[in-house]
C-alpha cells in the first residue's frame, strides 16, 4: 500500500519511507519534508495538529508555500491551530463524546466499536494546488523571488 502523507500511531510516512520519531512528533514531520517533496503530492494529512505544524515548518524552511505549494491539514484542533499563520486546517474530534463512550464501555466491561465523528474547521492551510506546480517543486523547482506566484 502506497502511503502519500503521514500515518498513525505506528510511525511516519512519507511515500513508503517510514521517518524516526525519536527526536518528537513536530521534528519528525519537519525532517519528512524532503521526502514529502519527492512524492509529488499536493496535500498532507497529518495524524495530529502538532505534526501538521512541522510539516508548515519544515516546506517554509525549504521555501514553499502552504497552501500554494502544498495543502496541510491536522486532527485535534488544538487552540494554536487557530493562531498559527497560515491558520491550520484541521479536523475537530468530539473529545467529550469520545471520553463518555470510553467511560460507558468501561462500566459495562464490554468492548464494542464506537463510531465518533469529526468536523472539518477550513483556515488557511488548505486551497487550490496546480498539478503543474506541485510536480515542478517536488523536482526542487523554486520560484525566483519576485516572480508571479502563478
Amino acid at each position: 500500500m502506497r502511503r502519500t502523507a503521514f500515518d498513525g500511531p505506528f510511525g511516519v510516512f512519507a511515500g513508503e519511507e517510514a521517518v524516526d520519531q525519536s527526536r518528537g512528533e513536530r521534528v519528525a514531520a519537519t525532517d519528512a519534508v524532503e521526502t514529502l517533496r519527492r512524492t509529488g503530492a499536493t496535500a498532507v494529512i497529518a495524524f495530529n495538529d502538532q505534526m501538521a505544524l512541522g510539516v508548515i515548518a519544515g516546506l517554509t524552511r525549504v521555501g514553499l508555500s502552504v497552501p500554494r505549494d502544498l495543502s496541510v491539514v491536522g486532527i485535534d484542533d488544538v487552540p494554536l491551530a487557530a493562531m498559527v499563520a497560515p491558520s491550520l486546517t484541521t479536523i475537530s474530534l468530539p473529545s467529550e463524546d469520545a471520553g463518555a463512550a470510553a467511560v460507558a464501555l468501561l462500566r459495562e466491561g464490554r468492548t464494542a466499536k464506537t463510531e465518533l465523528f469529526g468536523t472539518l474547521v477550513v483556515r488557511e492551510s488548505t486551497g487550490r494546488v496546480t498539478r503543474r506546480r506541485a510536480t515542478a517543486r517536488a523536482n526542487g523547482a523554486r520560484r525566483p523571488s519576485g516572480a508571479d506566484p502563478g
